[in-house]
Formats: structure tokens, C-alpha cells, sequence
């Protein structure tokens, strides 16, 4: 029968059932009126002994062995009971089997273990072992199991197999025996200190010596490691637990708040620590291992449930009867390691593995079935606990076939449903979201929630989608989908109206839980189109995606959503135009187009949006169409769309024609730029001759014209000759060019006033410098014509490309007072081979008098070259000469001599 205990207040859920399994033992059982077989009724009337009959006699240790109960006492007593349960009365009954005073001078039998592969029980008694058969307790032939002598402990495998493999621990050594129908010594490891209790899992084997150590022990090549100690004033039986066949638990002594408390930790076989640690107030007396819990007994007649997998207390159990005196626990061993996690899943009403020992009784804690402390759980609110609590008990479970397999699946995601289904209706839908994914929920089903709240969706083509997917998948039918007929609006407001709020404040509320839900919408439906999930609708998953980043506010996800790959708007394309038109989303909605490859409606809208008929400030302007434009093959539509561009910008407009990867006819390019105006036609000129080398004269001949009418745009003939006066006023140690050019550089901040200089001196320049460039291929007597008399800087250029020396340098001088630039002029004449300059230059080597040793005079000849090489002095003089005698005498110049 079930004992009536007290919870603690820190019980999260009941994993454990506390029960009674014996009446109290008294001396009339040994009486040959109890004849074996008799059932012996367990109810509370029958729980404890009389003081008599407890000073007598008592219980000394147990074990337990599937219904089998064996009970050893403290006058040497050993009784065999079969446990029986009445599932309708949920009471169990013992029937006795076996009872028989072993003939050991009534010592305590101190310890059992019960061989179920072998059918025999290991008795310790007076530190010795003995061997009993289970059936008829009669001990083995000595020969084929002789008593081992000097025992401090012994333990078997947590998982035992046939033969029965135990540890024996004694003061000096430890020994590893096997028992089948002999009893047979495996392996001797020599232990200085001692074994005062150990567990073992295979070949490892954790035990605590008289040292006051916890040592771990390899008993394939006997290593031993030593972990750490324990006060045996604090703990006089070290608590070790084996856990599986690389972890186990030990137990110590530590200091909180200067109270002494106790400290769980889990190590490897390395004994390296693993998961966290338990925690008690107090040092346990006993500690046990029941999938997937850890149980303890304190002093305070309290039992504390622990999980393994959080560390977490989840049950305190009173024991509820002092005098009850519980001992220690004791653990059922497994027949096969598959089976641990496979028992505890099948635990039913009946289903005990962990027994506790008291002096008058043996209590047993049931395990209630995985499934149903999961549902309790569900039911007391503990909805994320029971889900990683059924994950962690199944996270490595094996099945035994495809239908197992087939089984467990389900079953998981009918949790994970259920989980989300309850934290939805809790109004939490960011926790809900992971759930969802494990159940792989289909998107569709999640969108009919919000059919209040997104538009353009045809909510009865998606219950027919559904119903489609009903009919093929035959796990469809597995799942209750109910839920999903109402809707988020309702399963809100549901919510809010269970809290006593203000008006205010419910609206408030409300507002921020539909912006949850449509995050958490969103965040799903993402979530399914990455994974490829439901590709039957993706229509709509796109829609509403689309409409949810409107929604919130999201406009950068949303534009990177647009601009992937993979969209199906095309059954809806135009109620995706009304809903992003109506919410002024024009920019997305030109994404969309270009999703869409809707090119001529992307650029109409973008044209819109640059001439700010439309407004959307996260449109960045004419260079995104560009770049469009300069990607786009199809000529007529780039010549449609960049003529406004070129209209507003010339320059930005050309990059359109000039910066392509896939480069149209140039004469068709030409005609469009002629059919707009003159000025867009200039860099589209400049990028073909400079950039892509053509030669043609008429091309260089237009750009010429071109900048030439550029220039007088802008100019007078007042302003080239101011610029001429300056000049000769200020400027005497730079050549007119180089003058031009500083006084370009000096305009570090327009005004009003100084723009049209600032115009004047740049176009200029461009004009000069391609006048001046050897590679400019136009028409010189054409642009000689169309230059005025005025323009003395550009006709210098033109007369040199003629070989016009003499009207050059005239220019020089006359017109310019360029001094500097006739010395250039002349020195770099010296240095082609113009043969006809070579000859007069030579033909003034007789004429030049020196009347000063100073001026040294030296002329050579090198490859046909002349050099001069004088002080500047001389060079200027020599100079001023020489032009002189290429000037007229009109001109009313008079010779010049050296003098001293």
C-alpha cells in the first residue's frame, strides 16, 4: 500500500511513490505455525514492532530481485518473500517463500546480493562471503565456491550478466571474482590502503579507502587514481554511486555559511568532473541511482529526488513514521545494460528497482511511468521541464526495429505539439517557436491562426492545400489540430481577459503581444522556407512574409529577403502591388519587381521615385538605376531610361554607356547622345578616345568643337584678356600654362563671384590640354577657323601642330608676354630633329659675341642634336635674340648685343 508522506514545498513533481513492502518482522514467524506460503496482508496497522520485538529482532539488510524480496536480520535470519499487486486495490501482498537461520552464531547478516543468472545469493556475515542457493538457502560445496575470508566490501556490476562478475575488497588488495556453477578468482590488485566501500561498472571500479580517499580503479591494468577525500567523522560510510559504464558519483564533505554540507559530483572514468553537482544542506546517509534520478536519504527522515540531467530537486519525500529508523538504500541490479532506460520507460504502478532499509521494515520507492510524470508535468504548468525531460530520457534510446523507431517519433512529436499548443495558449510565442520546429508543424497550419490579421491570402485555397496533405500523409491523422481553428486575435484576447487590467493597459498588452506573435509568425515561416518545408505553399508563406516585414518595421530583412532567389509571388503579384502601394513601400515594391524580373516596371518606378513623385527615403537615388542601367543588355530600354538620367546629370548618365561589361555599338550610342544635347555627348567622346583609343579625326574634331563652344559658354573676350594682363603683371616666373593651372588649384572655396572664373580656367584647361596632346587627332584648320584671335594660348597649339614657329613665338610675346614659355618653346625645338630649326640655330653660332670669360658658350653636336649649356643669364639673352631675329622688323625691334 501506498504510505501517506508529506511534500515538501520545493516538490516540483511526484517521480516517486513512497511504499510499504514488509510488516514488521516479528519472532512468531519463525514459529512452524507460519508454514511457507502463507500471504501476509500489508496494511498500517502492521508497520512497526512492538519495543519488544524491535529490541530482539530487526532488519539488517536487504535486496531486491524483480518480485523477489531478500531479507537478511541481525540475528543471522533469512527470509525470502515474493511480492504480489492488486492493481485494483493498489496493495501489495507477501507471501513467503523461504525463511532459515543460516547456522552463523546468529551474527547480523551484514549484506546480500541476489545472482539471479545463477540462481544464487552472496552472503557477507562476520566479513566473510558466503554462497546460498536462492532456491532452498543451502550453501554451495565448499570445493566449487569456497567462503572468502577478510571482507571489508563487495559489490557486483550494475549490469550483470552470466557468469556474475563481482569486486571483493579487503584491507591490503582487491580481488575481481566471476561466479557460475564454480567460483572462480579472476584477478588480485594489491591496494595499500585498503577498499572500505566500492561500485563497479565492468572494469571500472570507484571505491574509498581507511585513508579517507576516493580512489578510481582500471582493473584491466590496474591503475589506480586517487580523486579526493572525505572526512570520515562527517561521512563513516563513503556514499559512491555507478551510473553507467564511464561516470559514476561520490560524495563529500563541504562548508556553507560554516554549516557542514554535502557535495555530489559526477566524474568519467579519467575522473574528470562531469554535468554540475548536487547540493544538501546536510551529508546524506545514503545515496541511490534510479533512471534518471538520484535519490538520498537524510538524517532528518526526509528523502530528496534529484534529476541527473539539471541537478535540479524535484521531490522531497517524508518518511512518516520516526521510529521507522531507515538505514540506507538499496539498488536492483540490471540483467543487460540496453535494458536501464528501456525498465524506466515501462515502469508501471508496480515497477520498484530501489528498496529502503530500516531497522523494522523494507520501503520501497516506485518509479511512476516516464509517460505519466511527463503529463504531470504538463498539467502543473512545468511545460518546458517536461519536454527536456522526455527528450533527455530518450535522447539515445535504440529501437528495436522500424516500427519501434516509427513509434518513438510520433510519440516525440506529439509532445513537442502539445508543448507548443500550451505556450501558445500562455500567449509566450518565442518559446513556442523551438517546439514548433521539432514538430516540423506545416506552415500553412500556423498561418491560419493569423487570418484576421494578414490580407491577400486565399484562406480557402489554403484549407484545401491542407486538406490535400491530410489525405497523403498518413501521420496527418496522428495529430489533433484543433487548436489551429480559432484564431491568434482570440487566443490574445482570451489571455488578457483573464488578468484584471485597465482598459489602457489591456490595449497596451494587446498591442505588444500581436507584435510577439507576428515575430514569432515570421521567425517560423523563415524557418520553413530555409529548410525547404512545404514547398505546396510557398505562395503563401511568401505573402505573408512579405507582409509580416511590413508589419514590423523590418525594412533591411525585407529587402534582403526580396532580393534571394526563389520567390512565388507570380499568382499574386497584384495584390502584393495594392498592399505594398497602399503602404507606401515603393522601394520594396521595385524589388519585387526586380524579383519579378519585371524590368520596365521596376525602372518606371524608380524613375518616379528619382524625379520625387514618389517618395521613399530608403531609395538611394539615380547611382542604384545607373548600376541597373549598366547591367542591363536590352539597348532601347537603357536609352528609355537613362535619357532623364543624362538630362540631370551628363556625367553620371555617361557611366552608363562607359562603365559596361557588355558595351554597345558606339555610333548607336553617338546618335542617342546627339538626339539629347551637346553636353551629354562630351564624356561619352572622352571615354572613347582616351579610354578606348579611337583614332578617327572626326571624333577628335567634334570633342574639340565640343569643348571649344563648352569654353565660350562661359567666356568673353574681356576675360581672356584680363586673364593675359594678369599675367604679365603678376606672374613672370611661370609660364602662362603653368599660371593657369595655379590659379585653377587656388580656388579652395567658390562663391558666387569667383564660379564663373572657376568655370572659365577649368574648361579652359580641357580645352588646351587636348589641343596640346600629341595623340589628339582632329582637323587642324578646321579648329584654327573656329578659334578667335583672342584665344592666344589655344592658337599656340594649333600653329605648333602646323610647325608655325614663327607665329608661335610671335604669340608668345606679343599677345602673351610669355618669356618663359619662348625659352621652353625653343629649347624643346633644340631637342627634336626639326631640321629646319637645327639649321638657324647653327647659322647663329657666328653671329653671338662674348665680351665676358663668364658666359661660356659651348655649342655641340650630339646624335645629331644641339645643346646649349650657359648660366641662365646667357640662355635668356640668347633667347630673346633668337626670337627677335624670327620676328619682322615691323615689329620695331633693334638687335641686341652682348655687353659687359
Amino acid at each position: 500500500m501506498n504510505i501517506d508522506s508529506n511534500i515538501d514545498s520545493k516538490t516540483l513533481f511526484s517521480p516517486f511513490t513512497l511504499v510499504n513492502l514488509t510488516r514488521s518482522i516479528d519472532l512468531n514467524a519463525l514459529q512452524p505455525d507460519t508454514s511457507l506460503g502463507s500471504q501476509i496482508s500489508l496494511n498500517s496497522s502492521q508497520f512497526n514492532l512492538s519495543n519488544n520485538q524491535a529490541a530482539k529482532c530487526f532488519i539488517q539488510s536487504n535486496d531486491l530481485c524483480g518480485q523477489n524480496l531478500f531479507v537478511g536480520t541481525n540475528n543471522g535470519l533469512l527470509i525470502h518473500y515474493l511480492i504480489l499487486y492488486d492493481s485494483e486495490t493498489q496493495d501489495y501482498t507477501l507471501k513467503l517463500e523461504q525463511k532459515k537461520y543460516l547456522g552463523l552464531g546468529k551474527k547480523p547478516i551484514d549484506s546480500i546480493l541476489a545472482v539471479p543468472t545463477e540462481g544464487k545469493l552472496i552472503i557477507l556475515c562476520d566479513f566473510t562471503l558466503y554462497f546460498v542457493h536462492m532456491e532452498d538457502f543451502e550453501f554451495l560445496n565448499s570445493t566449487d565456491a569456497p567462503i572468502i575470508k577478510g571482507v571489508t566490501h563487495f559489490c557486483s556490476d550494475k549490469v550483470i550478466n552470466s557468469p556474475a562478475r563481482f569486486s571483493v575488497g579487503k584491507r591490503r588488495m582487491l580481488q575481481n571474482w566471476s561466479l557460475s556453477e564454480t567460483l572462480h578468482l579472476e584477478k588480485e590488485i594489491s591496494i595499500t590502503d585498503g577498499v572500505v566501500t566500492m561500485k563497479r561498472f565492468q572494469f571500472q571500479i570507484l571505491f574509498s579507502d581507511f585513508q579517507q580517499n576516493y580512489c578510481i580503479l582500471n582493473s584491466s591494468n590496474s591503475k589506480i587514481l586517487k580523486l579526493l577525500n572525505f572526512d570520515k567523522n562527517l561521512i563513516p560510510k563513503p556514499l559512491i554511486l555507478s551510473i553507467n559504464k564511464s561516470e559514476f558519483l561520490f560524495v563529500i564533505n563541504t562548508q556553507k555559511d560554516g554549516k557542514n554540507t554535502g557535495l555530489g559530483m559526477f566524474i568519467n572514468d579519467n575522473g574528470d568532473p562531469v554535468r554540475g553537482t548536487l547540493n544538501w544542506e546536510t551529508i546524506p546517509k545514503s545515496v541511490a541511482y534510479h533512471y534518471p534520478y538520484i535519490l538520498s536519504l537524510l538524517n532528518d527522515n526526509f528523502i530528496q529526488i534529484h534529476s541527473i540531467f539539471t541537478q535540479q530537486l524535484l521531490q522531497t519525500i517524508k518518511i512518516p513514521d520516526p521510529d521507522t529508523q531507515p538505514m540506507y538504500f538499496g539498488e536492483s541490479l540490471f540483467f543487460f545494460e540496453s535494458t536501464i532506460k528501456l525498465e524506466a520507460d515501462k515502469a508501471s504502478e508496480s515497477f520498484i528497482k530501489i528498496t529502503l532499509c530500516c531497522k523494522n521494515a523494507v520501503l520501497g520507492l516506485r518509479l511512476n511511468s516516464l509517460e505519466t510524470q511527463v503529463e504531470e508535468m504538463f498539467n502543473l504548468g512545468l511545460i518546458k521541464e517536461a519536454v527536456k525531460f522526455h527528450d533527455d530520457i530518450n535522447f539515445d534510446k535504440e529501437t528495436v526495429n522500424e516500427i519501434e523507431d516509427k513509434k518513438l517519433k510520433l510519440k516525440n512529436f506529439k509532445i513537442y505539439l502539445k508543448a507548443a499548443i500550451k505556450l501558445l495558449e500562455l500567449n509566450l510565442f518565442q518559446e513556442s517557436l523551438s517546439y514548433f520546429k521539432k514538430f516540423n508543424l506545416d506552415p500553412l497550419i500556423y498561418i491560419k491562426l493569423f487570418k484576421d490579421d494578414i490580407e491577400f491570402i486565399n484562406f480557402q485555397t489554403l484549407e484545401n492545400k491542407i486538406e490535400k496533405k491530410k489525405l497523403e500523409d498518413v501521420n496527418f491523422k496522428e495529430f489533433n489540430y484543433d487548436f489551429f481553428n480559432t484564431t491568434i486575435d482570440t487566443i490574445v484576447t482570451i489571455h488578457i481577459e483573464k488578468k484584471n487590467l485597465k482598459k489602457t493597459t489591456r490595449n497596451e498588452l494587446k498591442n505588444r503581444l500581436f507584435c510577439e506573435a507576428r515575430d514569432s509568425l515570421l521567425e517560423y515561416l523563415l524557418y520553413c522556407r530555409s529548410n525547404n518545408f512545404s514547398l505546396d505553399g510557398l505562395e503563401e508563406i511568401d505573402i505573408c512574409i512579405l507582409q509580416l516585414y511590413c508589419k514590423t518595421s523590418q525594412s533591411k530583412q525585407l529587402y534582403a529577403f526580396l532580393l534571394t532567389s526563389g520567390h512565388n509571388f507570380s499568382g499574386d503579384i497584384e495584390a502584393c502591388e495594392l498592399y505594398l502601394m497602399k503602404q507606401k513601400r515603393y522601394y520594396a515594391l521595385s524589388l519585387l519587381y526586380k524579383s519579378q524580373n519585371l524590368t520596365e516596371k521596376l525602372l518606371e518606378l524608380w524613375k518616379r521615385m528619382a524625379t520625387e513623385e514618389l517618395i521613399d527615403p530608403d531609395f538611394s537615388g539615380l547611382l542604384e538605376i545607373v548600376e541597373f542601367l549598366k547591367k542591363l543588355d536590352d539597348f532601347n530600354l537603357v536609352c528609355k531610361f537613362s535619357k532623364f538620367i543624362i538630362n540631370l546629370d551628363p556625367i553620371l548618365g555617361s557611366k552608363i554607356f562607359t562603365e559596361r561589361t557588355q558595351e554597345f555599338d558606339i555610333n548607336e550610342v553617338l546618335k542617342f547622345f546627339e538626339s539629347i544635347n551637346e553636353d551629354s555627348l562630351i564624356p561619352f567622346l572622352e571615354y572613347i578616345i582616351e579610354v578606348k583609343g579611337i583614332m578617327d579625326e572626326e571624333k577628335h574634331t567634334q570633342l574639340a568643337i565640343l569643348y571649344l563652344k563648352e569654353l565660350m559658354s562661359v567666356a568673353k573676350r574681356k576675360d581672356f584678356i584680363n586673364m593675359a594682363l594678369v599675367y604679365k603683371k603678376e606672374s613672370k616666373n611661370f609660364t602662362f600654362l603653368k599660371f593657369l593651372k595655379t590659379r585653377l588649384k587656388n580656388f579652395s572655396i567658390l562663391t558666387d563671384e569667383t564660379e564663373k572664373s572657376h568655370q572659365i580656367l577649368v574648361r579652359r584647361l580641357k580645352l588646351v590640354n587636348f589641343l596640346y596632346n600629341p595623340t589628339s587627332n582632329f582637323d587642324v584648320h578646321l579648329i584654327n577657323k573656329r578659334l578667335e584671335d583672342f584665344l592666344s594660348l589655344e592658337k599656340v597649339a594649333i600653329f605648333k601642330k602646323l610647325k608655325e614657329h614663327e607665329k608661335v613665338l610671335e604669340i608668345l610675346v606679343k599677345d602673351i608676354g610669355d618669356d618663359l614659355g619662348c625659352e621652353e618653346y625653343i629649347l624643346n625645338l633644340n631637342c627634336s630633329k626639326d631640321t629646319t630649326v637645327l639649321n638657324d640655330m647653327k647659322n647663329l653660332e657666328s653671329a653671338i659675341m662674348f665680351n665676358d670669360e663668364k658666359f661660356d658658350f659651348q655649342f655641340s653636336k650630339v646624335n645629331e642634336k644641339f645643346c646649349f649649356q650657359t648660366t641662365l643669364y646667357m640662355r635668356r639673352n640668347l633667347l630673346k635674340y633668337l626670337i627677335r631675329l624670327y620676328l619682322r622688323p615691323e615689329y620695331g625691334y633693334e638687335p641686341v648685343y652682348f655687353l659687359n
